[in-house]
């Protein structure tokens, strides 16, 4: 699903949802709800969530619901051939915090900061029906694919 600038269509976070920037203090508790939400074991998640702390281009994002850590979500801002861009990764909820406004905040959070320092595109790859319903919410267009032209 592609996001343009023009189509995003704000929403607005519930009071008792954060979302923070993730740092490594954080490594654990992205693993852990990663491995939770999307059923991989944690001993090969920690790996794979690791080196995205700090490292150029990509942000880890942590939410909160009432102080409780309960969601994940990457980002990779790029700027090449196409221009600046923005994909997210990795959205996640832990299953008792679902239908709060958690994936919906997480998703705004990166889309707002991505556009704010110039990309003009977000891009995002739904695992689910469910997944897609909630990004079209935020301006989100399905493509059979994505075509990016780059000028010489």
């Amino acid at each position: 699903m592609g996001l343009l600038p023009e189509w995003y269509r704000a929403f607005r976070s519930p009071p008792d949802v954060a979302i923070e920037v993730a740092t490594a203090k954080d490594v654990s508790t992205l693993a852990a709800i990663d491995a939770a939400t999307f059923g991989d074991p944690i001993e090969q998640i920690r790996p794979w969530v690791e080196p995205h702390i700090d490292a150029p281009g990509f942000t880890a994002a942590l939410a909160r619901l009432g102080g409780e850590p309960v969601g994940i979500a990457t980002a990779i801002f790029t700027e090449d051939r196409a221009g600046p861009c923005v994909g997210i990764f990795g959205v996640g909820t832990l299953e008792h915090a679902r239908r709060q406004g958690v994936a919906s905040t997480l998703t705004s959070w990166i889309v707002e900061r991505a556009f704010a320092v110039g990309a003009t595109l977000a891009h995002i790859n739904p695992d689910s029906d469910d997944a897609a319903r909630l990004y079209a919410r935020l301006g989100f267009t399905e493509t059979a694919g994505l075509d990016i032209y780059a000028g010489v």
